[in-house]
């Protein structure tokens, strides 16, 4: 199955778990029920704003684009990976600017690592 069908056959699961037919589902998100069945066959992308009013609704996101975030303790071990490797040649943690672009190459890291 292409990634385009997996998107519309998850998006339609929520819809279902939020317990909405796909006219309700529509518009509560802003869009005509002809557009709704678009994005559950996979033919067509929503855009940010209904992204959002979904998310509003309670989809969950992540499951939609196939994101699994990471749990705690993995995102202790980022942290702690990220206090080794943000600190200057005398040992203190660098500004949180570059501490915040550094955890982001880590997180990126480890979601390419999954």
């Amino acid at each position: 199955m292409n990634r385009s069908k997996e998107f519309g056959n998850r998006l339609a699961a929520e819809r279902k778990r939020l317990g909405l037919s796909q006219s309700a589902f529509a518009e509560k998100c802003g869009v005509r029920i002809v557009s709704q069945h678009l994005y559950e066959k996979g033919d067509r992308a929503p855009n940010s704003d209904y992204l959002m009013a979904a998310r509003d609704l309670g989809v969950r996101i992540s499951f939609l684009f196939e994101v699994n975030p990471p749990d705690d303790r993995e995102l202790a071990m980022l942290y702690k990976q990220l206090d080794f490797e943000s600190r200057d040649e005398m040992g203190r943690l660098l500004e949180v600017e570059e501490r915040t672009f550094k955890f982001i190459d880590l997180f990126k890291g480890f979601l390419a690592k999954r």
